[in-house]
């Protein structure tokens, strides 16, 4: 048998393998000769980008699963050494285009790699102008079904071997921790302990690691058993495991996971410090400030008010709050609703436990709420516009000539008999009280004596209209 190869072979240098992960060296050099040994790269952003489906990157490295490569990529990504956007102006497609970060940290010392320059990017037939003025179609490569072979970067006597990572176990698992970390910070909103249980679970499920729920442990501090939130498992066997916790990390948190090695600590709240150690494990914050927190705890503070409450603002008592304001209701929309349902609930004992933020507030009824109160909105506002009318009337004299009036025959042919107004002065009078009615309906009196500043009044503008 032969030991000499027929084929240029994946060559990956071992100090970089051991920064970044063996996985995402071998991808990170792949896209580094496509950018720098090839025409097929575009310059955008003064950057050099490929593009290739994770199908396509599957026959490059037929050795790694659909998972594994996406699961790479994600963590190049996280760590900031490489860029992916959609650079398309067709908004329907979709793919992907990556370029190398080559000032990045991981980069330097003997594993830095030289950046392709612009000639280099742009040599390609249809690829020297600007990203967006371009038609982009994707490039046909003769050799996609040898491309695995082509990865050019060459051995030197300088270099250590690649088939063995000295420390890589310890190594690793410090990777891998960061790696989750770099996915799950300030990923989420703000939510309670069981929503975000789940949400960390089908998130990391869906990067296509296998997750364990309550892992048992031994001990948790106190020398019972205890349980671990999350143990989260790579195709590789590498394993951390994850608490969620609120604001600062339990101490038993702390014990459950150094019980298993290390893990991270993952927070409810939005971790203003951010990430530091715990006696070894890494605390990160996993829920992403929210812009619209601020007009949350407003309209909590309203609602408070309103019913002389003292609900203190938390995630749990913001949620639905910060849902509806995210739906695209105003501040004043949920004020409104606020104000309207205190009108009718406040005094009833068996209703008023409905004023409860997330009852009040909840997906399912808020709309129905918001058509109520702007019907009673609506009747207020002109209740109180005629109440300020008849203010007005009462407290500016009529100016003007004003002929004899009979006030009580005008009020009886209008109001007791039904007749037509007599004259131009009796039908404005006419027209403002069924726009405005009177102040008392039902105390005839009291509306003899206010219609006769009203109909004062429409006489002296009906002869200044003459005039």
């Amino acid at each position: 048998m032969s030991l000499l190869l027929t084929s240029r072979p994946i060559v990956v240098i071992s100090e970089l393998a051991m920064r970044v992960g063996l996985n995402e060296a071998m991808l990170l050099q792949q896209i580094h000769y496509w950018a720098t040994e090839t025409t097929s790269g575009i310059e955008h952003d003064g950057r050099c980008w490929v593009y290739n489906t994770i199908a396509e990157w599957m026959e490059q490295f037929p050795f790694l699963s659909e998972s594994s490569i996406k699961r790479a990529f994600a963590s190049l990504k996280a760590q900031g050494i490489i860029y992916v956007e959609k650079l398309s102006s067709d908004p329907r497609d979709k793919t992907n285009f990556y370029a190398i970060n080559y000032e990045h940290r991981a980069l330097t010392d003997e594993v830095k790699m030289t950046p392709c320059n612009g000639s280099n990017c742009t040599d390609a037939t249809g690829q020297s102008e600007p990203m967006q003025k371009v038609k982009m179609t994707r490039c046909k490569r003769s050799k996609r079904a040898v491309l695995h072979t082509e990865i050019t970067t060459e051995s030197t006597s300088k270099e250590k071997p690649t088939q063995t990572l000295p420390g890589a176990l310890d190594s690793r698992r410090e990777w891998f921790r960061n790696f989750l970390a770099g996915l799950l910070r300030n990923q989420f909103p703000v939510t309670d302990a069981a929503t975000l249980h789940d949400q960390v679970v089908e998130f990391l499920s869906h990067h296509g690691l296998t997750c364990r729920r309550e892992y048992p442990v031994d001990d948790r501090g106190d020398g019972r058993g205890g349980k671990v939130d999350i143990l989260v498992t790579d195709d590789a066997g590498h394993r951390c495991g994850i608490e969620l916790d609120w604001k600062s990390p339990r101490r038993k948190s702390i014990t459950k996971l150094n019980s298993i090695g290390g893990g991270l600590v993952v927070l409810r709240d939005v971790n203003s410090r951010g990430d530091y150690l715990d006696s070894g494990i890494l605390v990160i914050g996993g829920c992403k400030a929210e812009p619209l927190s601020g007009q949350a705890g407003e309209v909590l503070d309203f609602l408070n008010s309103k019913i002389n409450g003292r609900t203190p603002k938390r995630a749990d008592t913001l949620r639905a709050i910060t849902e509806r304001l995210a739906d695209g209701y105003s501040q004043a929309e949920l004020k409104l609703v606020a104000e309207h349902r205190t009108d009718q609930l406040l005094n009833n004992p068996g209703l008023a436990h409905m004023l409860a933020p997330n009852r009040l507030f909840a997906a399912d009824g808020f709309g129905a709420y918001l058509v109520a109160a702007n019907a009673w909105q609506k009747k207020r506002t002109q209740r109180a516009e005629r109440v300020a009318a008849v203010e007005q009337q009462r407290q500016s004299p009529p100016t003007g000539e004003v002929p004899a009036i009979d006030f009580d025959d005008a009020f009886d042919r209008l109001f007791v008999e039904g007749l037509p107004p007599a004259n131009p002065a009796e039908d404005l009078a006419w027209q403002h009280v069924q726009k405005n009615g009177f102040n008392k309906p039902g105390d005839e009196p009291s509306a003899r004596r206010e219609w006769r500043t009203i109909l004062t009044r429409s006489y002296a503008r009906s002869a200044r209209a003459e005039a």
